[in-house]
């Protein structure tokens, strides 16, 4: 029974975690209308951005908070072969981290005893920037 229960569960999240982002559409047009970003609001890759952006600011929180559990011991080099280990068993993060695209940084820094030096990038689309740092390490 369980087997189905998970089979249910997989199958209905996509569609609870799109309704949240549609249920996020009015507010983003009122937003855009009462800032006057007229352009933004009639432009498909803008308004996405946008949608996004608002979207993400209510589920961002949640899903940090959901998958501390699994990210800080990735972070802190506590995880080998796919098993979490109470000391340190590989090389934790450090250094410059990037995070590319359109995220919020919620990442860095979060629980790390370490605390690297850390860098957002906000880029419009990841793609374009994948692109560019292709470009500089050729």
């Amino acid at each position: 029974m369980e087997t189905l229960k998970d089979v249910l569960q997989h199958l209905i999240f996509p569609w609870l975690f799109m309704s949240i982002s549609a249920r996020r559409i009015p507010y983003t047009i009122r937003t855009l209308i009462s800032e006057g970003r007229w352009q933004t609001l009639f432009c498909l890759d803008g308004f996405c951005d946008a949608l996004f952006g608002n979207f993400w600011a209510v589920v961002g929180p949640q899903v940090k908070s959901s998958a501390e559990v699994r990210v800080i011991p990735l972070l802190e080099g506590r995880v080998r072969n796919a098993k979490v280990s109470d000391h340190v068993v590989g090389k934790p993060v450090s250094g410059r981290i990037l995070e590319i695209g359109a995220g919020t940084a919620e990442r860095l820094g979060a629980g790390s005893s370490h605390r690297p030096i850390m860098t957002q990038l906000l880029v419009r689309r990841a793609r374009a920037t994948i692109v560019k740092i292709r470009k500089a390490f050729k």
